[in-house]
């Protein structure tokens, strides 16, 4: 029991622990039950000191004492030390420590609610919150401590949330203000928290009391999120409080800007052209110099229009002018259909066919697409929807003329914003009573911005943040500044009104300004802004909101900036001119080297199993995030995916050809298994290209291997053998014995995935001996499991469990939660091909077990689909429909169009022995038409067992 003070419960007896250090490891183990942990990871956990002393003897001692209590308590193979890794694991069954009770009680009360058994839900939730004893883990200390405790607090929160809900759709209000009465106080800027607080009031007939809440709450979370809250009073107050939730549509746009000013003939002009009657105003082109403004009208607009596309709205920034390489319209279209909740491997592979499925989706719907800093026609043609009921909004430097020509579009053109509005923008941002006072120098102070939105927001705060001195004495500054002769000698230098605000930041704020313009991705993170600047995290966030403040780069999302592109060339010219290429370098092979050993380090946690990558530097005391546990790592992962990306990008283009394949090569894997593979094949083939300059053989042989995974996983078999055999062919010419067995077992997959298992299995053996030679257990135990799998294909049930068997034996000396999930996984389908359903069951429950702990999202969606099989064939068809609908979210959530199509089968037969026919046919219909584009020889089962069903239910089929 972690979720209060550590505790060993014993046949209902708590077991003496000793002090609060081995109370502290206990805690840690328990809380990865079964899962290897690093002796790194231990240390900064017991010890929040950065002392250099080593203390791994202290650890020595503690597990002693540990093992001691379980031979004590007959428990002797209780803990396990995994020299290899350096690690200790914990064998246990999650489900007897309170922690991971807790999480599958609550993903179980999330299911009830799905099915709308909220009486249910509200008895699991009650039972997973009395877990909760106190303080979590309060033996463990320091900073990681903390943050560990706080992600557990919101998985806490989050439940309580879940429990007020299900109290609301049960008609039990009073109940729901109970649970909620103290955390409303805590959590004042909750948005959820604060729909549900309104929705029980209501209910209980305080209508008032509701609209006054929702009065205070606005302003508090506008001036936190910069963002109107998403809460429909009127819809509220206007229904019961078991008011369902409406479906989701895609809304990416970003925020619109603050103090938004002028533009009203504009508006109207765009209002006017997408009136929902109105066919001339499909493509709109908004077009003007840069600094005018585009950007913040188009999202301004939009945000106060939402109402006129329903059906969501799609946002791209185009990435002309940024620091990241500009979106192609291919890669645009993959994001888009991945919006619109496409499987990433259902994606066509041609542009002309994303562009096809593209409009095929959006026919019939009013959706707003927005294209943000677009380059010319070519770019943007592609993106734009043929839907008659969409429009697609496009800012561009450029006119744009020919999709004037080519699709009517028409052109707007932002001018400067006129003098009376400037000067109403100046009044917003330095306030009313110094503008009143001095209203001349104000006049001067906006003449020198030249209506541009930017220059005015700059010279607002410099103004502001001098509330002691006269305007008129700033405008002067101001005006000897324009007509510095060292300036670009323009009427309006907007560098020099840039200068004026850079040049008053105090020294280390320039600095870290100056480091800034290095950065390879487009959203700049407070921890990897430390790294270039050579500055603490806490000392460089204030310094990063004293450049926000002082309009020099932007908030983008919590504890991240964005540069507007004017200013980050702004940024690099100071670079070059006072630091020079030796410091900027520098700079960026920090932030590299930061990327680098942060993505190594999430690869230690989600991929425990996988050998490093070639050749790393010492990673002791280098700066790099650190992760509590697979969704912490995850997390980070997705939020920073397009900054790996251009980190990889970066380093081959600045010269830094080793950092570039260890990027890549650390964080392949990871993306691979997200399913967002779009994009992935550019960067293998870029870490490719650097492992070949840099001369590094066996990193060019993993990289091609890398390459043909992607192949794999998108069903190319063709391209994933080439790769494969090239692989193959230079590990043999250059005597690369470990790269033969991972290169042979490539191949060897890529040929029993189409079918040609008579050619597969020598490979296997040959991998199999290779592996066995050079006491590779973790490479042993794939090539047993791929044994299976073709002992399976060639109809050898029998040879297959026996492989199946000795695989997962390897996995659990190894400590491999992800490879015994997999192999659960693959056990539990044999057994139920078999008929076996109680065995089947058993390796379903160990599968999802296994991927409790490691995230393994497509392993758990096809051992749900599994299960779901395994429990309609027993009768149990409540539980059939909640594991099949539950596999058919989760494969559309991570785009498996393959483990998507299984779970509708299963999903679809067990609506119609339910008698939801309807829902049925449709669940079927669905599942055929994802095979019309991407069905392959593995997939004729799937095929036949849809095409039955629909059959039976008298759904015709136009084939």
């Amino acid at each position: 029991m972690i979720l209060g003070r550590t505790a060993l419960i014993k046949n209902g007896v708590p077991v003496r622990l000793g002090a609060a250090k081995e109370r502290g490891l206990l805690s840690l183990l328990l809380l990865h039950a079964d899962d290897p942990v690093k002796m790194d990871t231990l240390l900064e956990y017991l010890w929040q000191d950065r002392s250099r002393t080593d203390r791994r003897p202290i650890v020595y001692s503690l597990v002693s004492r540990l093992r001691t209590m379980f031979d004590r308590l007959d428990m002797p193979e209780a803990l396990e030390l995994i020299r290899p890794a350096n690690a200790y694991r914990l064998h246990v069954n999650p489900l007897t420590v309170d922690i991971h009770l807790f999480r599958s009680l609550v993903l179980r009360a999330r299911q009830q609610i799905q099915q709308s058994r909220y009486a249910a839900a509200v008895a699991t939730l009650q039972d997973a919150l009395k877990l909760w004893r106190g303080e979590p883990l309060p033996d463990i200390r320091g900073i990681r401590a903390a943050t560990l405790r706080s992600e557990l607090g919101d998985e806490f929160l989050t439940a309580r949330k879940l429990l007020a809900e299900a109290l609301l759709h049960t008609g039990r209000p009073e109940s729901a203000l109970g649970q909620l009465e103290r955390l409303i106080h805590d959590h004042d800027r909750d948005e959820t928290l604060a729909r549900l607080w309104i929705t029980a009031l209501h209910a209980v007939g305080r209508s008032d009391e509701a609209r006054r809440y929702f009065a205070a709450f606005r302003p508090r979370f506008r001036r936190t999120t910069h963002a109107e809250p998403e809460i429909n009073l009127a819809a509220i107050l206007g229904g019961s409080a078991a008011t369902p939730v409406p479906e989701v549509r895609p809304n990416q746009l970003p925020s619109s800007i603050k103090n938004f000013t002028g533009r009203a003939d504009t508006l109207r002009e765009l209002d006017a052209l997408t009136e929902p009657a109105g066919s001339s105003g499909n493509v709109i082109v908004i077009d003007g110099t840069p600094g005018v403004g585009k950007t913040a009208l188009a999202l301004y607009w939009a945000q106060q229009r939402l109402h006129l596309f329903p059906d969501g709205q799609l946002h791209m920034d185009m990435g002309t002018y940024s620091s990241s390489t500009p979106v192609d319209p291919h890669a645009a279209l993959a994001r888009f259909l991945d919006a619109l909740d496409v499987p990433a491997t259902a994606i066509p592979p041609e542009t002309d066919q994303r562009q096809a499925l593209f409009n095929r989706l959006l026919n019939g719907r009013r959706v707003l697409v927005l294209l943000d800093d677009v380059h010319n026609c070519d770019q943007v043609q592609p993106l734009i929807p043929a839907a008659p009921g969409c429009v697609t909004l496009i800012t561009s430097r450029h006119r744009l003329s020919r999709l004037t020509v080519q699709l009517t579009a028409t052109v707007i053109t932002v001018e400067p914003l006129p003098i009376e509005d400037s000067l109403v923008l100046l009044t917003r941002l330095i306030g009313k009573p110094r503008s009143i006072q001095e209203p001349e120098a104000l006049v001067r102070l906006a003449q020198a911005a030249n209506g541009l939105p930017v220059a005015l927001r700059i010279i607002g705060e410099h103004v502001t943040a001098r509330p002691r001195a006269a305007v008129t004495d700033l405008a002067d500054e101001l005006s000897r500044r324009l007509l510095d002769p060292v300036s670009d000698r323009e009427q309006v230098s907007l560098h020099s009104i840039f200068s004026w605000s850079y040049r008053a930041l105090p020294a280390e704020v320039a600095v870290l300004f100056r480091r800034l313009a290095g950065h390879p991705g487009p959203s700049i993170g407070v921890e990897v802004a430390a790294v270039m600047a050579g500055t603490e995290p806490d000392v460089t966030e204030a310094r990063l909101n004293s450049l926000a403040q002082a309009h020099l780069i932007n908030h983008d999302t919590v504890r991240h900036y964005r540069f507007l592109d004017l200013l980050r060339s702004y940024a690099r010219n100071c670079a070059s001119v006072e630091d020079g290429p030796v410091e900027s370098t520098a700079a960026l092979v920090r932030a590299l080297e930061w990327y680098l050993f942060s993505a190594v380090h999430a690869s230690t946690v989600l991929l425990p199993e996988s050998p490093p990558v070639h050749d790393l530097p010492a990673l002791r005391d280098r700066p790099a995030m650190s992760f509590t546990g697979t969704v912490d790592a995850l997390r980070w992962c997705e939020r920073e995916r397009d900054n790996l990306a251009a980190a990889t990008r970066a380093a081959a283009e600045s010269g830094l050809h080793r950092l570039a394949w260890q990027i890549q090569g650390t964080i392949h894997q990871i993306f691979l298994r997200s399913g967002r593979l779009d994009g992935l094949l550019e960067l293998n083939e870029i870490a490719v290209a650097a492992a070949r300059r840099d001369g590094h053989v066996a990193a060019e042989i993993g990289h091609l291997l890398n390459v043909g995974a992607v192949h794999l996983a998108e069903r190319r078999y063709a391209q994933a053998r080439d790769a494969a055999t090239a692989a193959l062919h230079l590990a043999l010419e250059t005597g690369q014995e470990q790269y033969e067995a991972i290169s042979s077992h490539a191949l060897a997959t890529a040929l029993l995935e189409t079918g040609h298992t008579g050619q597969a299995l020598p490979l296997y053996m040959r991998t199999l001996d290779l592996c066995q030679r050079a006491s590779d257990r973790a490479g042993e135990a794939a090539i047993l499991h791929r044994l299976g799998d073709v002992h399976r294909r060639q109809g050898n049930p029998d040879l297959a469990v026996t492989s199946y068997l000795r695989a997962l034996e390897l996995f659990q000396r190894l400590g491999s939660a992800g490879g015994q999930g997999r192999t659960h996984h693959s056990l539990a389908d044999l057994y139920l091909g078999m008929g076996e359903t109680a065995s089947a069951a058993h390796h379903c429950e160990q599968a999802l077990a296994a991927c409790a702990l490691t995230g393994d999202e497509k392993v758990r969606c096809e051992a749900l689909t599994i299960q779901a099989d395994v429990h309609r064939l027993s009768g149990a068809q409540a539980e059939a429909l909640v594991d099949s609908r539950q596999a058919v979210t989760v494969a559309a959530r991570i785009s498996d169009w393959r483990a998507l199509v299984g779970a509708l089968a299963v999903f679809a037969d067990v609506l119609a022995e339910t008698g939801s026919r309807a829902e049925a046919a449709a669940a079927g219909l669905r599942g055929l038409r994802i095979l019309e584009n991407t069905g392959g020889p593995d997939t004729e089962p799937l095929q036949k067992r849809l095409m039955s069903t629909c059959a039976a239910l008298g759904v015709p089929l136009v084939v």
